[in-house]
């Protein structure tokens, strides 16, 4: 109102934008790639929208993201693999959303990984266009950098074991270990002299 009060709020799902109620709308900034090493982000500068609240996918339920712009970034493989995203922000949660024709816009069906203080990993899919929303709860402190790795799994002629990415090419049954070349699951006494 010019006087430091308020003329009023917007309903959930709308923002204020000079002096009307706006639907929000999560709107990505740019693509990121294997590799990709952005520095100097700044939620409140590059923030693309202010229109998520909260995510189905998010650690902490309670957390609510009202408070904080976001920055959305596209991502798209074009080989199944695993991603990982990093940022060395302690502030800053990352939630990947894969396309489902909402864009950015979280649901049920959509949210893949809300990753709060620690690496977002997610297994892309070939050809599909995810999200990497970075959002805050809480105030953040200062820029942050965000680093994107990629690794392809590795599972010719596994059923279980490492898939080379920190995932598994499969579990063996209770009762049963993976040999170590992963190529089957043996009956854990067939190894053991006693036990």
């Amino acid at each position: 109102d010019g006087c430091g009060n308020s003329c009023g709020d917007c309903g959930d799902g709308y923002s204020c934008f000079d002096g009307a109620c706006v639907e929000a709308i999560c709107v990505a900034n740019t693509a990121l790639n294997c590799g990709t090493a952005l520095t100097g982000v700044d939620l409140a500068v590059q923030a693309s929208s202010n229109a998520i609240s909260s995510y189905p996918c998010q650690d902490y339920s309670v957390d609510d993201y009202s408070e904080w712009p976001e920055v959305a970034y596209t991502f798209n493989s074009g080989t199944p693999q695993t991603v990982i995203i990093t940022d060395t922000s302690s502030g800053v949660d990352v939630h990947i959303l894969k396309e489902d024709g909402t864009g950015c816009k979280p649901n049920e069906n959509n949210c893949v990984e809300g990753a709060q203080n620690k690496d977002a990993i997610f297994n892309a899919e070939a050809g599909v266009t995810y999200y990497v929303v970075l959002d805050a709860w809480k105030e953040v402190d200062g820029p942050f950098d965000l680093n994107v790795e990629c690794c392809t799994p590795s599972c010719e002629g596994k059923v279980c074991g490492d898939d080379g990415c920190g995932s598994t090419c499969g579990d063996c049954q209770d009762g049963f270990i993976c040999i170590p070349n992963g190529s089957k699951c043996v009956d854990a006494c067939e190894t053991a002299e006693c036990g």
